[in-house]
């Protein structure tokens, strides 16, 4: 697009015509970017009270994590685990994992295995919820080979991202939540209708 196509009150940035009064920033900018620990090994560090996330802890079909394990405080001392606050978006870095694209928020306090990566925004720039929605848009695995692939910590640092002011990150925020409840109540119902016609089935295949 030439200077001359692009609408008044945009411009053009490297990644794209973007509102005048937006920036674009570094990942490694706005939030910090680490990744978790080892995985317990050994009956002897479950059970315990300690909230310990996994990659497959990311629902298939969803952004949420509604399960984990349970560590005990042996196991954080022993692998040298760091605890992860509530909120913390987490999405995985290495493994075929990468090209489902998967993005979640910690819904707990928890300790995280070594093949997710972690991003705590400062709230200085962005936004946490508003980082969230954005990264759901950056693929990652788009220029992955083939095979085990791997995101380095460094490539991700290095991603850019658009930044509304903070006001417009809020109204962005509230207008994604909004469509995440619809499309959630949506799938509510047509999960509940599948199961109705399921025992519908089965009452007619057994007393029909």
């Amino acid at each position: 697009m030439s200077e001359e196509q692009i609408p008044n009150g945009f411009k053009m940035t490297e990644i794209g015509v973007l509102p005048a009064d937006w920036a674009v920033e570094s990942l490694r900018n706005t939030a910090k970017i680490s990744s978790g620990g080892s995985a317990p090994q050994g009956g002897e560090y479950f059970n315990g009270k300690n909230p310990f996330i996994r990659v497959q802890h990311i629902e298939p079909d969803s952004d949420r994590i509604t399960k984990w394990d349970l560590i005990t405080n042996e196991a954080v001392k022993k692998y040298k685990l760091k605890l992860f606050p509530k909120e913390t978006i987490v999405f995985p870095k290495s493994g075929a994992s990468i090209y489902l694209e998967k993005r979640a928020k910690l819904p707990v306090d928890a300790f995280i295995v070594s093949h997710l990566c972690a991003v705590l925004s400062d709230n200085q720039k962005a936004l946490q919820n508003f980082l969230f929605y954005a990264l759901k848009y950056i693929k990652f695995s788009k220029e992955k080979a083939d095979g085990y692939p791997t995101l380095n910590l460094s490539e991700i640092k290095k991603v850019r991202v658009p930044l509304p002011p903070l006001p417009e990150q809020q109204k962005i925020i509230s207008v994604f939540s909004t469509i995440q409840e619809a499309k959630e109540k949506t799938d509510n119902v047509i999960k509940a209708l599948k199961e109705l016609k399921k025992s519908m089935m089965k009452h007619l295949f057994t007393y029909g």
